[in-house]
């Protein structure tokens, strides 16, 4: 399991919707054991953001990206990458029929989660908002860049 992440705390992070930007349900998320437990507190600051409405043909059913201790880091699934740095680092690709995540973990192995992509998410993307339209592109763009102001090979 290319386990590359410390993941001995849990993180509280925020399931997303497109649909109901307002009211977002929270669970805590364990990264070694993969669980994600309900959050009984729903205004809280979380650290991260639960994919898993896309219609999946192959991969992980679920994307999470989150932050802990300076490094940004997703999970495929049970799999848990530290993004930047030297180590691994993450791609989008949008397609007509399919789209695809992609990261490429520091063995260089590529771990892909492919997806139907939504006619509907075509013909009304302006570019307003794209993390309502994409989330797993708008979440590898803001979790895969450089941090200038993290210091030193961080990302955020």
């Amino acid at each position: 399991m290319p386990v590359n992440a410390d993941a001995s705390d849990k993180v509280l992070i925020r399931r997303h919707s497109a649909f109901n930007t307002l009211r977002q349900p929270l669970f805590y998320y364990s990264p070694e054991s993969g669980q994600l437990e309900p959050a009984p507190t729903p205004g809280t600051e979380a650290s991260g953001w639960l994919v898993d409405f896309e219609k999946v043909v192959s991969g992980a059913k679920r994307v999470i990206f989150f932050r802990r201790d300076g490094d940004s880091c997703v999970s495929l699934g049970r799999d848990v990458f530290v993004i930047g740095g030297g180590r691994s680092s993450i791609a989008h690709t949008r397609g007509i029929l399919f789209s695809e995540l992609k990261v490429m973990d520091e063995a260089r192995r590529e771990h892909v989660v492919k997806y139907i992509t939504p006619w509907w998410r075509l013909i009304f993307d302006d570019g307003s908002h794209p993390d309502l339209q994409f989330p797993l592109e708008a979440f590898s763009i803001q979790y895969g860049k450089e941090c200038v102001s993290c210091g030193p090979g961080a990302v955020g």
